[in-house]
């Protein structure tokens, strides 16, 4: 299962999945195990970030901010929307960005019924597809 199918299956964000999507961004990251701090286990080593020692990796598919640091540059969040189906009683979230650049790329979209962090992971993914 690719990265991104696992996010769109996720019921909620997790290190491991922090962890995979540093893998997927930049080339030279080692993750290993190594502790700092009770709430950050995961660690990584990425000189093409400009990180050259060992530093925890950001809790993307947790945290809002540090989803949004994934937005690549020359893209920009267009719209952030929750929903709720009224023949289903999950919630969900999407997220629509657009790169400004050249508006002729199109939209990447991201939608997670399980966070809004996941969601804007996924649309961040799909925008540096390209």
């Amino acid at each position: 299962m690719n990265l991104l199918a696992k996010l769109e299956a996720a019921t909620e964000g997790s290190r491991e999945l922090d962890a995979e999507i540093i893998m997927e961004i930049c080339d030279d990251a080692i993750i290993g195990p190594w502790p700092c701090g009770e709430s950050e286990p995961v660690v990584f080593h990425a000189q093409a970030i400009g990180i050259v020692d060992k530093s925890p990796v950001p809790a993307y598919t947790t945290s809002i901010d540090a989803a949004l640091t994934l937005v690549p540059e020359g893209w920009a969040l267009l719209r952030i929307n929750q929903y709720h189906e009224t023949s289903n009683p999950a919630w969900g979230w999407g997220v629509e960005m657009r790169y400004y650049t050249n508006p002729e790329i199109g939209l990447a979209i991201g939608e997670s019924r399980a966070s809004l962090p996941l969601a804007i992971c996924i649309a961040s993914l799909r925008a540096r597809e390209g």
